[in-house]
């Protein structure tokens, strides 16, 4: 039995530690807005605020603009207030439950009607004055007092809150590719990041859920909070297994937490990106193994008869650059969708089944990307935003180069059928389900970045700002 062989057996035999999509826990965090950021940094700004002033300048971060102590009892009733944050969730009810109708969003207008102070809560009762927001009927409305402004946002706040993202993720599910855009006014986003990754296995609790996301933190060796997996590194804990270590040395109970009975050490790899909101736990991370080792456990022979519980894994070195690149609030889109493109002359095409039809053009933009891997628990790899006092000998894990595939590539799409059928999970068809060809709607066209009449299969969950349809800016006719 090849090595290759025995490596995607192993690998099978467990579950790489995403969540289920049980209760989302940024959820629990965010009730009001969905999104941990927001929720934290984008509270009412006192009327009595620097910012009124026009002759002040504002130089103080996002997260030092806070409101005034105030009760929601302090609040007048039949009163206009404006949203001051960027989303707000809209509920039918004062309960935190399945009830949010829809989101306002900055400088929409309310009048507040009630808040029952004898209520040990953070709802008011509300009239949706002005926004362009879809709004879910009701005989009432309820959003959380503390987002609720006196006065129209200082123009320099609201700049800073309503600041797009420069890029934007699309993880196509179908085709296991990971792709970043920066965004661009023609509706042509020019691809920076195009990376496989694995996606949830193929069963009706791990798939992966598709829908709009945004990255709601980030965070260096993440380990899952009832620690059922060792993190790839942690204080006081042996070193990881070095580099070209089988799967089994990863998997022995030396690597792992004194008195723990966990199967394997650092699944959740060097980096993980939370997503936010109702993301079900399902990350974006990366895997075991130590730099381009990561490569063996994401693209080896057949690597896609296995998969994760529903989480993004992609190889360390890839998520370590998509760290240092995508800051928090970046949009995440995941799709099921049929690749294609507006001009393929310009793309690569990938065909696994017919390898004969694969053709592969030189990498274009594809800048190295210099890392060093530190033990520090915080902060950014890129050697750019390392200082000085984190990169002694001692400090530093391993340090390597990335080179960043920037050329747009189709895989080819293989709808549901006998020979489908023949090679699931032996291959990467572009139709990760084996999704009937009906069910698939529209194409993804991979070098602009952009999707044509599509819409998800209706076959697959879809969960994150579902009151939120998508974004005019990926979309064409």
């Amino acid at each position: 039995m090849s090595k290759n062989i025995i490596l995607l057996f192993c690998l099978g035999l467990f579950a790489v530690g995403c969540g289920s999509k049980d209760k989302d826990t940024q959820d629990v965090i965010a009730p009001h807005t969905g999104d941990p950021v927001v929720e934290e940094t984008e509270k009412a700004v006192s009327p009595t605020h620097p910012a009124y002033n026009k002759a002040v300048e504002i130089s103080e971060p996002v997260a030092a603009i806070e409101t005034e102590e105030r009760k929601k009892e302090d609040l007048a009733l039949e009163k206009i207030y404006y949203v001051h944050a960027s989303q707000l969730n809209v509920r039918s009810s004062r309960e935190i439950t399945q009830n949010i109708l829809g989101r306002l969003e900055l400088d929409d207008q309310v009048i507040v009607v009630d808040y029952e102070s004898v209520e040990d809560d953070d709802f008011v009762e509300i009239k949706i004055v002005s926004s362009n927001r879809e709004m879910k009927a009701s005989e009432k409305y309820y959003v959380a007092y503390q987002y609720l402004g006196e006065k129209r946002l200082p123009r320099e706040i609201k700049q800073k809150r309503e600041k797009k993202s420069k890029y934007f993720v699309i993880q196509n599910i179908a085709s296991k590719k990971i792709r970043v855009y920066e965004r661009s006014p023609s509706k042509k986003h020019q691809l920076v990041f195009e990376e496989s990754m694995i996606p949830g296995k193929n069963t009706d609790k791990l798939r992966t859920l598709l829908g709009r996301f945004k990255i709601s933190a980030w965070h260096k060796f993440y380990q899952d909070y009832k620690k059922r997996y060792a993190p790839w590194y942690k204080k006081g804990m042996i070193d990881p297994p070095p580099a070209g270590a089988p799967l089994s040395e990863w998997k022995k109970a030396k690597y792992m937490e004194e008195g723990r009975d966990q199967p394997v050490r650092g699944p959740f790899g060097w980096y993980t990106a939370h997503l936010a909101p109702d993301a079900g736990g399902q990350w974006m991370h990366g895997t075991i193994g130590r730099g381009k080792d990561s490569n063996r456990f994401i693209e080896g022979v057949g690597y896609n008869r296995w998969g994760s519980t529903g989480c993004s894994r992609l190889n360390n070195e890839a998520i370590t650059y998509l760290r240092d690149l995508l800051p928090t609030g970046t949009p995440v889109f995941k799709i099921y969708a049929k690749e294609d493109a507006s001009d393929l002359s310009r793309v690569s095409l990938y065909d696994e089944l017919q390898p004969l039809s694969t053709t592969e053009r030189p990498a274009e933009h594809a800048l190295p990307f210099n890392y060093v891997l530190t033990k520090s628990p915080t902060g950014k790899s890129g050697v750019k935003d390392l200082t000085m006092d984190r990169m002694y000998a001692n400090n530093v894990i391993e340090f390597g180069t990335y080179k960043v595939d920037a050329t747009p590539t189709v895989v080819q799409y293989y709808p549901k059928g006998l020979v489908t059928d023949y090679f699931n999970k032996k291959a990467n068809y572009g139709n990760t389900y084996n999704l009937k060809d009906n069910e698939l709607k529209g194409f993804f066209l991979v070098d602009q970045g952009v999707l044509k009449d599509y819409q998800h299969p209706s076959s697959l969950e879809v969960r994150g700002y579902k009151q939120m349809p998508i974004p005019d800016y990926i979309q064409i006719d």
